[in-house]
């Protein structure tokens, strides 16, 4: 569903919704090779993918001061100081992306180790949170004549944009990425367990082991990107 608005004014809307059903066999190309070592090549069940995701949310927000005589702004010191400017806003927001959950940790960022877990219910059958983000863009363009040009064909200004990109303004923590046994980005259950404060103690030093593990489990690949902003100009030849 999409719905737009634009007038004559200083303000756009843009709004779209989708819905997105994801079923299939497998998400990548090993998906079955569990079910092919079986010797159970043809069973197959529906399960949602990896990219099933069921709900997003999209609206695009332009605030924008015109030029010239169509100038509806503020006049300081007899400038019309936004003219030309306005600052554009992407709000987007979206259900989380499915994951398998599983019944027993594992030592997930350990070397040397290796176990299997079971599954909890069906294959992406659990679901990440919701991510919600605000990117805004805010820009100036303005004209820079030339003195004295040369060349009388050649054009005798340049346009120019200043502009602002701030990318998830709000600087929101979205989950990317989680750990099946706790449903967590920042830890896996594995010291937790039984099994893990085993290892722990049989470590050479206990507490360093601890810290390393918390420090490497925690991988910033299970977040989106954190606030970034980016100032620059744009020249119109």
């Amino acid at each position: 569903a999409e719905y737009e608005l634009r007038g004559e004014g200083r303000t756009s809307l843009g709004l779209n919704y989708s819905l997105l059903f994801a079923d299939g066999t497998g998400s990548n190309a090993n998906s079955s090779a569990a079910l092919i070592q079986a010797n159970l090549p043809n069973l197959r069940s529906l399960y949602p993918t990896s990219r099933d995701v069921r709900h997003q949310i999209t609206a695009i927000l332009d605030y924008r001061f015109k030029g010239g005589s169509d100038y509806t702004g503020p006049i300081w010191f007899d400038k019309k100081v936004f003219q030309n400017a306005g600052a554009n806003f992407i709000i987007s927001t979206k259900s989380g992306e499915p994951y398998s959950a599983y019944v027993n940790p594992v030592a997930s960022v350990a070397v040397g180790t290796a176990s299997r877990q079971s599954l909890d219910g069906n294959p992406f059958g659990s679901r990440l949170p919701w991510q919600f983000k605000v990117d805004g863009n805010f820009s100036k363009n303005f004209t820079v004549k030339k003195k004295n040009p040369k060349d009388q064909y050649r054009r005798q200004s340049m346009e120019m944009q200043a502009f602002l990109w701030v990318q998830n303004m709000l600087n929101t923590q979205n989950v990317q990425g989680v750990y099946g046994y706790t449903g967590l980005s920042s830890d896996d259950g594995w010291l937790s367990s039984p099994q893990g404060q085993q290892q722990a103690q049989n470590e050479v030093n206990t507490q360093s082991y601890l810290d390393l593990y918390n420090a490497k489990v925690d991988n910033p690949q299970n977040y989106a990107l954190p606030r970034l902003t980016r100032i620059g100009l744009r020249v119109y030849f």
